[in-house]
């Protein structure tokens, strides 16, 4: 019998609460953390993680940086937000209206968290940012 791949994938999308609260109102060039994924148990290969932020008004070229930080040896600090941990840039369009993206990147076994880098050139709206991440890898069935 032939192994099939298939994707395994979670249907469910889980809120980033902690990243929606921390996006709020945050300067252009600061950064927000979302809360710690577990990826001990699922040991998932790719996080799927999606943007919806308020209304801002940015010009140029803006984009958020999104970085994946993992848990260090003592069990509890987690990486420093350095260009290393870059997993993507999510590009932001241009003029004023509420703005939606989505990033995929691949993810390590253990805890980590996201934190995003705002890049935009303005300050992101003080409300109406949602954050969500699901977790996805592969079964071989057959």
């Amino acid at each position: 019998m032939t192994n099939v791949i298939q994707a395994n994938i979670d249907t469910a999308f889980t809120a980033d609460s902690t990243l929606n609260n921390a996006l709020s109102s945050i300067a252009s060039g600061s950064s927000a953390a979302g809360a710690v994924i577990s990826n001990q148990t699922n040991l998932a290969l790719l996080c799927e993680y999606s943007i919806q932020l308020g209304s801002i008004n940015p010009s140029g070229a803006p984009y958020l940086e999104v970085h994946l930080c993992r848990l260090l040896g003592d069990g509890s600090t987690y990486e420093d937000v350095v260009a290393s941990n870059i997993v993507s840039n999510m590009a932001i369009t241009t003029g004023s209206s509420a703005k939606n993206g989505a990033v995929q990147f691949e993810i390590p076994p253990g805890n980590f968290n996201v934190v995003v880098v705002n890049q935009t050139g303005v300050t992101l709206a003080s409300g109406g940012n949602s954050t969500y991440y699901r977790l996805s890898g592969y079964n071989v069935n057959g």
